[in-house]
């Protein structure tokens, strides 16, 4: 199913570590309520970083943030994307999303 979220962005990404099938379950009922169905082409659950040590970070969870959005960028890049939106698995999308999304795309754009 296509809206305007996924016609704007070539991909959208959900950062997810693979054992939080919870966070993904929740996620992918976030999405519903904001019109996205799955599968869908356009999303894709990209595997968070769980690194053992923070090396120089002040955590291993802020060193795995970092690890995992850079990972999704060097994917994105790699794929000629333009335009992607980066998502973490704990969001909620506002209840009055669907009334303000076209607004803040078009500024994007």
């Amino acid at each position: 199913m296509q809206n305007s979220v996924t016609e704007f962005f070539d991909q959208i990404y959900i950062i997810n570590l693979i054992d939080r099938k919870d966070r993904r379950h929740e996620m992918e009922l976030q999405l519903r309520k904001i019109g996205i169905e799955l599968p869908n082409n356009k999303v894709i659950f990209f595997p968070a970083v769980r690194p053992d040590a923070p090396e120089g970070f002040p955590s291993i969870g802020a060193r795995g943030c970092f690890l995992s959005h850079l990972g999704v960028l060097r994917d994105a890049a790699g794929k000629g994307f333009k335009r992607i939106l980066i998502c973490e698995d704990d969001l909620n999308f506002a209840r009055d999303f669907n009334l303000r999304i076209d607004n803040v795309l078009n500024k994007l754009a």
